[in-house]
């Protein structure tokens, strides 16, 4: 059997002699790859985290002439994979801001392991708020939580994250007394399994205080929804101003996913629909944006910020018919035109 690598060197030479080697130099990393969105970079960090002997890269850290000693394709499934080593319960990540401190809570209830890459990016994009002079609370919220639930959480990797356990019965009620808690200026929910990129934090809340700066009250929702595992979607959300934005839209299906940052206020005088059994469906979001919207609060898109949703095969997004958002009177076929208009 003739080597391969002899046989492409003689190619070469026949087609140009005075070509050389290029001097492939081998270096002791790992590189990890994988399309555009694939998580790759949250994979990376994961990956430095859990396995700090060996060195792990992406391929702009890469020379030219360097060749890592071994390759991990994230593909289309890196966020997924992650999973394997980390883990969560049913969870909601809100996020406090109080005078200067901006608090991530998790709700869970019987997630484990899909939480594992939740909190990293929750401490990653923490860290980042942090550095641009917040000063930053966290919290885990536990809605019922199962015994497997309660023992990932307390494990020592979590002890810099506050716990309040709730029996609220489904993510709405408990995003609505998470809301109603503490004095913080700032609120921004992560469901448990769910990944978002390491700017979320600090983009949005910047764009908020931008825009509280305006005398103009909003909330921020990511550019992207990116739906991975049991779906696979991608999501541009539409600002309320975009030309593309009609009220119409929404007696069909909202805007935006849970993901969001807001004033608390926003979340206290306008909460998730509770006691009536629609907190118990995925998308309770329809009521929020059309009260805030009715209310006066503008719905803006954060450029360049992602929020990755986990749907598993048994949750409840997937489980679910589609949005109920209820008889609401801003809904009324002679108003619904002027929902989100500067003339409502």
């Amino acid at each position: 059997m003739s080597d391969p690598i002899a046989a492409a060197d003689a190619m070469v030479a026949a087609i140009d002699p005075g070509l050389t080697s290029p001097g492939v130099e081998s270096r002791d990393v790992v590189l990890v790859t994988g399309p555009w969105l694939a998580g790759t970079t949250s994979l990376v960090a994961g990956l430095r985290d859990r396995l700090p002997e060996h060195t792990f890269v992406e391929a702009d850290e890469l020379a030219p002439s360097e060749a890592p000693t071994a390759v991990v394709n994230g593909g289309g499934h890196a966020a997924t994979d992650i999973t394997a080593w980390d883990a969560a319960a049913h969870a909601d990540i809100a996020a406090h801001e109080q005078t200067d401190i901006t608090t991530w809570d998790q709700a869970a209830h019987d997630e484990t392991a899909v939480c594992g890459p939740t909190m990293r990016a929750a401490d990653l994009a923490v860290e980042a708020v942090r550095r641009r002079g917040f000063t930053v609370q966290t919290v885990v919220g536990l809605d019922a939580p199962t015994d497997a639930t309660t023992a990932y959480f307390q494990q020592p990797h979590f002890d810099h994250w506050e716990q309040r356990v709730r029996h609220e019965g489904g993510p709405g009620g408990l995003r609505h007394a998470l809301a109603s808690e503490g004095d913080a200026r700032y609120l921004a929910f992560l469901t448990a399994g769910d990944l978002c990129s390491e700017n979320w934090l600090a983009e949005g809340v910047a764009a908020v205080e931008a825009a509280r700066g305006r005398g103009e009250p909003a909330i921020a929702h990511p550019e992207l929804n990116v739906v991975f595992d049991g779906q696979k979607a991608v999501y541009i959300n539409i600002a309320q101003d975009s030309p593309l934005f009609t009220p119409h839209y929404l007696g069909f299906r909202d805007y935006y996913d849970t993901p969001c940052i807001a004033p608390r206020e926003a979340y206290v005088e306008n909460g998730y629909a509770i006691g009536d059994g629609s907190e118990e469906l995925p998308y309770q979001e329809p009521r929020f944006t059309i009260e805030t919207m009715a209310a006066g609060w503008q719905h803006i898109v954060v450029t360049d910020t992602i929020v990755f949703r986990r749907r598993r095969d048994f949750d409840l997004p997937t489980e679910s018919p589609g949005p109920i958002a209820g008889p609401l009177p801003a809904m009324a076929i002679d108003r619904i035109r002027d929902l989100g208009s500067a003339q409502q």
